[in-house]
């Protein structure tokens, strides 16, 4: 299993994601703002886009737009679908699985 180092606020930005990721694999409609509610709401818009600019460039997660909708959503990378409670289960899910480090 290949280990990746995380800060504690970009693990639980994953997290965040993943309880928000309710549909069948790869499908996202979960934006910043969405992450930003409940339980990520003690942190700014600011300090979330960093967050999530980090993430990006660590190959976590993804984002694209929907449609023709102006807003770009937060995916989860494939190396991670292991995490979720069902998209784990999907016959395409990965076979080497990325284990997140927190420092």
């Amino acid at each position: 299993m290949k280990e990746v180092k995380v800060t504690p606020m970009e693990k639980e930005f994953i997290d965040a994601l993943i309880v928000r990721l309710y549909a069948e694999p790869d499908f996202s409609d979960v934006d910043l703002e969405n992450i930003k509610d409940e339980q990520m709401n003690k942190y700014s818009l600011k300090v979330l886009k960093g967050v999530l600019g980090s993430l990006i460039k660590k190959k976590l997660v993804y984002i694209c737009e929907n449609g023709d909708e102006p807003k770009m959503y937060i995916h989860l990378e494939y190396c991670l679908w292991h995490m979720h409670p069902e998209w784990y289960l999907a016959e395409d899910a990965p076979t080497e699985e990325i284990e997140l480090v927190t420092d």
